[in-house]
This record gives C-alpha cells, sequence and structure tokens, in this order.
C-alpha cells in the first residue's frame, strides 16, 4: 500500500498526537515558514505553467490541475473502508509487515514517533502500543516517567477523512 501519498504536500496537514498515557488529541499543524501569500503566489504560478498539462489518473487522463482533487476525493470516499481494503488485497498479510516494521522500530520510554501520510494511524496505534509496553516495563525497572518525558505517537495525514477513520 502506498505510504507516501502525501509527502508531497507542503500546505496544511491535519495532525493526531496521541500519549502513550493520555488520550487521541487533534491539532491542525501549519507547515512553517512560507507565508500564506507566497504559498498563493506560488501556486498561481504553478497552475500557470501546468494549463493544458495532462496526467494519469487511473485509466484516463485527466487536466494536471485537477489530479490533486481527484486523489483527494478517492481517499476520503475509501476512509471508512481502508483497512478492510488493505486486508482484502493483501489476504491479510500486511498485518504482518507492519508488526514486523514496528517490531524494528524499537520502541523505548520517552520516544516520540512520527508517522507521515500515516493514513488511518494503523502503524501509529502499534507503535503506541509498543511505547505504552516499553514504559511499563522502564517504570518497573525504577525509571519515573512523567508528563515530559513519557514517548508520544503523531499521525500526519493530508486527508482529514484518514485520520477520522483511525
Amino acid at each position: 500500500v502506498a505510504r507516501a501519498r502525501a509527502c508531497a504536500y507542503a500546505t496544511t496537514t491535519t495532525a493526531r498526537t496521541t500519549s502513550a498515557t493520555t488520550t487521541t488529541e487533534k491539532e491542525d499543524a501549519t507547515t512553517v515558514g512560507a507565508s500564506s501569500d507566497a504559498r498563493a503566489s506560488s501556486a498561481s504560478a504553478s497552475a500557470s505553467a501546468s494549463m493544458g498539462r495532462k496526467a494519469s489518473f487511473g485509466y484516463t487522463e485527466v487536466e494536471y490541475t485537477e489530479k490533486e482533487k481527484l486523489v483527494r476525493g478517492v481517499f476520503e470516499r475509501v476512509a471508512p473502508s481502508y483497512d478492510v481494503m488493505n486486508d482484502l488485497m493483501s489476504a491479510g498479510v500486511h498485518r504482518l509487515w507492519k508488526d514486523y516494521f514496528v517490531s524494528k522500530v524499537g520502541a523505548f520510554a520517552g520516544m516520540t514517533h512520527l508517522d507521515v501520510a500515516g493514513g488511518t494511524g494503523d502503524i501509529a496505534f502499534r507503535v503506541l502500543r509498543a511505547l505504552q509496553k516499553a514504559e511499563k516495563n522502564a517504570e518497573l525497572d525504577g525509571q519515573v516517567l512523567d508528563g515530559k518525558t513519557r514517548g508520544r505517537v503523531i499521525v500526519s495525514d493530508i486527508n482529514p477523512a484518514m485520520l477520522r477513520e483511525g
């Protein structure tokens, strides 16, 4: 499944932050740096340069400037069944891949994990469980963890519908 589906967009992203011990919070994160005027100017110049250009969208050619809106629409429509579709298309093997990936991340007490283009957060929730386990073990070993030293998991995706499903 394409995990890098939204990495190229650097405008406004919706992010979800989850602490290892608190409930999930939603927050809007805006790209730092470029002002809105600079972004608007850049978008206008980009749109002018791409007028008449075609892009592939499935088996059809669409206007280059329309492709982003069409892709966003697809993910908004499939968001409610995205994880089930992954199950069907991979015969459930995607769960093994994700579990393997999380085992290689090596969660440890106090870590921060950022899942970019995280979709419904299926990997992030696995990392969160591993982080909670690591922090429980750290506390059993005598490490003192508080609100400042506990780890957190952040999921970011350009499509709010995907985040809402998670």
